[in-house]
């Protein structure tokens, strides 16, 4: 509340490669750190992924929001080990929830980072650089549940 941060849905993937009910037992492009799951919420709620953040406490949530084109807070429980490929490297880490939003409305107070002029040459042809090879492939039409709010 004191963030002024509005819950819009919850989303979740039923699937597991090793799982005991059949129908879910697959690999699926929605179980983090696939980023399916973030694309399937961005295309229902409207969400301009690259202007977005998504926090988590493990890794698999840092690398599904780096794929999916967002800024990244890791919480950091004590359970994850440094990063050590960049995909899982997170834009910040918080001591915990209320931190992490802290940090998210600080950075967005910031308004965007300074593109430099050698970023631009080291580009694409239109001066657009991602950080990561996201992917933005339509998500698997069986991982579209979500549970919405009324407000």
């Amino acid at each position: 509340a004191q963030q002024d941060i509005q819950l819009s849905g919850v989303f979740y993937c039923p699937h597991h490669p090793e799982g005991i009910v059949e129908r879910f037992a697959h690999v699926c492009n929605c179980r983090k750190p696939q980023p399916g799951m973030l694309i399937n919420a961005a295309e229902q709620l409207r969400i301009d992924l690259d202007h977005s953040w998504f926090i988590g406490d493990i890794l698999d949530d840092i690398e599904a929001g780096n794929r999916a084109g967002c800024r990244t807070v890791l919480v950091d429980l004590g359970t994850e080990a440094r990063p050590q490929d960049p995909i899982r490297r997170p834009t910040a880490v918080a001591r915990n929830t209320a931190h992490a939003l802290a940090i998210v409305a600080a950075l967005s107070d910031l308004g965007p980072a300074v593109e430099l002029d050698y970023q631009r040459r080291c580009g694409s042809e239109d001066g657009a650089q991602n950080r990561f090879p996201i992917s933005r492939r339509r998500p698997d039409p069986r991982c579209r549940s979500s549970v919405r709010s009324s407000a």
